[in-house]
C-alpha cells in the first residue's frame, strides 16, 4: 500500500470519524490521561511539533487538521503498515485500512496489536474473516469487550468500558465493512 505525503488512501469518511471524536480545540486542554492536547487530540507522545502545554493555541482549524494528517503521515501510517506487514495481511480496501488506523490513532497502535480483531486478520483462511475482525474491533466474543473499549475511569482508578469509546469503534467498525 502506497502513501505519500498527502496520503491519498485516507477516506474522508474516516476524517469525518476522527473529527467527530476527538474534536478540534483550538486552546490547549487536559486530556483524560492528565496530559495536554490541542487540536484534534494532538499530544507531545510522538514528539511531533508543536509541543503542547497549558498556553498552547492554534490559529484555526486548517492549522490543526495540518498538524493532524502531519502526525498521521509521520507516524500512524508507518506503524500500521508495519503491523500489517508482520502478519502478511493486506486490507481489501481504504475504508477497512481507516478501520484500524482511527483506532490505532485513538488508543494506539499498541492496542491495536493485542487486540481480538488483530488476532483475527492473522487467520485469513477463516471464512468472513474480514467481517469478524471489524466486528472484533469493538467485541469479542471470548473476552467480552476489547482493550479498546477500555479506559481508567478518573474518579475511581479503575479500568472500565467507556461508551464513547464503544461508540467510536462502532464506527470504525462500520467503516471497515463499507464498499468503495
Amino acid at each position: 500500500m502506497k502513501r505519500g505525503p498527502a496520503l491519498p488512501n485516507i477516506t474522508p469518511r474516516m476524517m469525518e470519524v476522527l473529527a467527530k471524536w476527538e474534536t478540534c480545540q483550538l486552546k490547549s486542554y487536559l486530556d483524560n490521561d492528565g496530559t495536554w492536547h490541542v487540536g484534534y487530540g494532538h499530544g507531545n507522545a510522538n514528539s511531533f511539533p508543536p509541543f503542547v502545554d497549558e498556553f498552547t493555541v492554534l490559529k484555526d482549524e486548517a492549522e490543526a487538521m495540518a498538524i493532524l494528517v502531519g502526525e498521521l503521515n509521520k507516524f500512524y501510517v508507518p506503524q500500521l503498515d508495519a503491523l500489517f506487514k508482520k502478519i502478511g495481511f493486506t486490507p481489501p480496501n481504504d475504508h477497512y485500512y481507516c478501520g484500524f488506523l482511527d483506532a490505532g490513532y485513538n488508543r494506539g497502535m499498541g492496542r491495536i496489536r493485542d487486540s481480538a480483531a488483530y488476532d483475527w486478520l492473522k487467520k485469513p483462511a477463516e471464512k468472513y474473516f474480514m467481517k469478524w475482525a471489524a466486528q472484533a474491533l469493538v467485541f469479542s466474543h471470548v473476552e467480552g469487550f476489547t482493550p479498546l473499549d477500555v479506559a481508567q475511569d478518573k474518579k475511581t482508578g479503575i479500568e472500565r468500558v467507556h461508551l464513547g469509546l464503544t461508540l467510536r469503534r462502532i464506527d470504525d467498525a462500520s467503516m471497515c465493512l463499507t464498499k468503495l
